[in-house]
């Protein structure tokens, strides 16, 4: 007989056929070990409703086993039918693991968005969307747009806007930047932001060019010329908004973007320096520039 005894006479015969029922009284007598191992043999015989997950859940909660708990409760289909312990269940696993386990509390907090969104409070919200951010950041958009309208925070901001950025969504800096320009523009953390937004505007007026979209490059160089942050890309913003001005028949505005490559790259004899004090010569040639 023996392999441990036919694994327990069957689980003492599946628990007098009411495992659940079993398993939640060795539970209210703190019996956890006992009261998993019923449920897990429940699993192993195709028993896979909502509640052997949700005890399941609790006891690995009980156990401290946070993330157990999780996977547990994230098998739940019907999560309204505990949706009030869920609720005490996933607060508790956010409180105990922000600080020792910050993946695991917003994973817990997930969870409790989906379940019961009002329960979040703006601290909570703010931690869920770096968690966004981190695994789902093209669903994370209108999250935390709503939340930046709910309460500007410019520490979410920069970093949404880095985010953005990183992943060449250009014209969305400059979007969102239009969208909360006044709360922005009184940021202590404004030339940061600035950084990024200039830095699209110049991304765009490049890729514009690229196409042969003359206007377009244009207006965007010029938008980031105007605004000179980051200065890094000033001599390529001015050089490719001459290129753009001499397909647009504007020789003479050329002309002058050529000179601020030159003016702005003195002692650099190559590259695009080089090259725009040649056209500058031939534009003396035909009469324009001085």
């Amino acid at each position: 007989m023996d392999k441990k005894l036919l694994l327990l006479i069957s689980m003492f015969f599946f628990s007098c056929n009411n495992p659940v029922k079993r398993s939640r009284e060795l539970i209210k007598k703190g019996r956890y070990e006992e009261a998993e191992s019923i449920l897990l043999y429940a699993l192993k015989k195709g028993q896979k409703n909502s509640e052997i997950y949700f005890l399941l859940g609790e006891i690995n909660l009980r156990k401290k086993f946070y993330l157990s708990a999780l996977t547990y409760f994230e098998k739940i289909l019907d999560k309204s039918k505990f949706k009030d312990n869920l609720i005490t269940d996933l607060k508790e696993i956010y409180k105990e693991t922000r600080n020792k386990g910050p993946e695991i509390a917003k994973k817990a907090l997930f969870l409790l968005y989906l379940l019961s969104p009002e329960e979040l409070s703006f601290e909570e919200k703010k931690f869920l969307a770096y968690y966004f951010l981190e695994r789902q950041p093209e669903e994370a958009d209108n999250f935390i747009e709503s939340l930046l309208e709910e309460k500007f925070d410019e520490g979410l901001f920069l970093d949404y806007v880095k985010n953005l950025y990183d992943r060449g969504e250009y014209k969305k800096v400059i979007s969102i930047y239009k969208k909360f320009n006044d709360k922005a523009g009184n940021s202590k953390l404004y030339l940061n932001i600035l950084f990024y937004v200039g830095s699209s505007y110049f991304e765009t007026g490049k890729k514009y060019f690229e196409t042969e979209m003359v206007d377009s490059a244009y207006t965007y160089l010029s938008k980031y010329i105007a605004m000179k942050s980051p200065e890094l890309y000033l001599p390529r913003a001015y050089f490719l908004r001459g290129k753009a001005n001499l397909l647009r028949g504007d020789t003479i505005s050329a002309y002058y973007d050529f000179r601020k490559v030159v003016e702005i790259l003195p002692f650099k004899h190559s590259g695009i320096a080089q090259e725009a004090r040649e056209i500058m010569k031939e534009l003396r040639l035909k009469g324009y520039g001085g």
